[in-house]
This record gives structure tokens, C-alpha cells and sequence, in this order.
């Protein structure tokens, strides 16, 4: 949750790397769920309609339980830079790997800037057919 997303990004507030300014972490622990599962809020609404859609488009996959797709919105948004560029063949001189795309909590984890870092996790894992929904 967000109090353990808050201690890692303070234990890692004096590496030279991390550039998470601190009106952003302030932020981040204010909040204790993010908008997109918050009952009413645009993004909920967006994101449940979303889910809606793919599981009526494709219910022959029923037998991964109730939902077609597996609808994760709880993930981390901290994560590896494995995750959110190298898995996802973005090269390593690419702009937007700088310090002024990406916050950066230490040499080798960032909040994530899209959720599209979570997808060989998920692959690996064994999930086929997933929808992922988050914030940072």
C-alpha cells in the first residue's frame, strides 16, 4: 500500500540517483488509494468500463474464473528499471530513462511511468490475457 511505497521511497531520499522531489512524496502519502479504485471518480469509471468491454469481447476465456481478463490495479509502482525499460527493449541511451522523464528512487528503481512495466511480471507469472490499471 501506500505507506510502504512511502517508507521505500524515504529510505532511498539520500541515494545521489533519486530525484522524487518532496511535494510528489508528500502527495504520495497523503493518498490512500489511488483514483482509479475510487468509487465515482473518472478514472474508476474509465477503468471499470475498460474491463467491461475486453471480458464481453472475449467470455470464451471464462475458464480463468470470472472476469476473462485478470484485472490487476494493485501493483506496485515502484519498480525495477528491468521492468519499466529493459523488458520492454527500450534502449539503454533512450531519453527516457534522464532524470527529467523518469523519477528515479535509487540506481536501480523507479516509479514506474506506465503501466506496461508490469507486463512480463505478469507474463512470467503465467497470466495470458490481463488488464492492468494504476497510478503512481
Amino acid at each position: 500500500g501506500r505507506p510502504a511505497l512511502v517508507s521505500s521511497l524515504l529510505a532511498c531520499a539520500a541515494h545521489p540517483s533519486n530525484n522524487v522531489p518532496p511535494a510528489l512524496l508528500d502527495a504520495i502519502s497523503r493518498r490512500d488509494r489511488g483514483l482509479h479504485l475510487v468509487p465515482g471518480h473518472p478514472l474508476c469509471t474509465l477503468r471499470a468500463r475498460i474491463a467491461g468491454y475486453w471480458n464481453a469481447a472475449y467470455p470464451a476465456r471464462s475458464a480463468l474464473g470470472p472476469c476473462a481478463f485478470a484485472i490487476e490495479d494493485g501493483l506496485d509502482p515502484l519498480v525495477t528499471a528491468a521492468q519499466c525499460f529493459d523488458d520492454l527493449l527500450v534502449p539503454a541511451g533512450h531519453a527516457c530513462r534522464s532524470p527529467s522523464d523518469t523519477y528515479w528512487a535509487d540506481g536501480e528503481r523507479v516509479l514506474r511511468t506506465h503501466t506496461s512495466a508490469h507486463q512480463s511480471e505478469l507474463l512470467r507469472r503465467g497470466d495470458a490475457a490481463f488488464l492492468v490499471a494504476g497510478d503512481v
